[in-house]
């Protein structure tokens, strides 16, 4: 509630000519009383009734909110292909890391096998972790026996940290990336290929 700055200097200025017995050449603005005597400014309820919101706004407001979940639940989050493929890679990358840890804290070999026909790939006997059909995998390694017979390529972990050595390279949507464990160390890095 805003009262001009006139008013209110008159109102003031003639409360106290009137309190000192002095007569005001120059008259003071009426003063509109209330219930309790307190000067209202004209025009102060006029805007109460339009503050807030009507029924018909919240419900439209509701009803776009409504089709917005509509259209993301239809088609789900929008993904993108070369974010999937960072993301396989980062997952194979963990997976050798994990099975390196795990032979280290076992003390006894671990092997990582991943099966490119099926897109997936595991850590000695534990269930199979899949990775996206879209993407191509290759994979370079040092190949055993029970490998060739089953179509699967393996790198294999030593207890002190070592590591048969290779590499694999997931290819998709315009991406390659490499995904190399060094032999000597049993490090894992992942790189982009040009």
């Amino acid at each position: 509630m805003t009262w001009p700055i006139d008013s209110v200097e008159n109102l003031f200025v003639g409360w106290r000519r009137r309190h000192r017995g002095e007569t005001s050449r120059r008259a003071a603005a009426p003063a509109i009383l209330g219930p309790l005597h307190s000067p209202i400014p004209q025009g102060a309820g006029k805007g109460l009734a339009a503050a807030g919101f009507t029924l018909i706004e919240l419900a439209v407001v509701l009803v776009i909110i409504g089709l917005m979940l509509g259209l993301v639940l239809q088609h789900g989050p929008m993904r993108s292909p070369a974010l999937q493929a960072r993301a396989a890679a980062a997952q194979v990358a963990q997976g050798l890391r994990f099975a390196r840890s795990r032979a280290i804290a076992l003390n006894r070999p671990v092997t990582f096998s991943l099966d490119p026909a099926d897109h997936s790939f595991r850590i000695d006997g534990a269930p199979p972790q899949a990775l996206p059909p879209a993407l191509q995998l290759g994979v370079l390694s040092v190949v055993s026996k029970a490998s060739r017979q089953r179509n699967l390529a393996a790198i294999s972990f030593a207890p002190d940290g070592s590591s048969s050595g290779g590499r694999i390279e997931l290819a998709g949507n315009g991406v390659r990336l490499l995904v190399g464990v060094d032999w000597l160390t049993g490090l894992v890095s992942v790189a982009d290929a040009r």
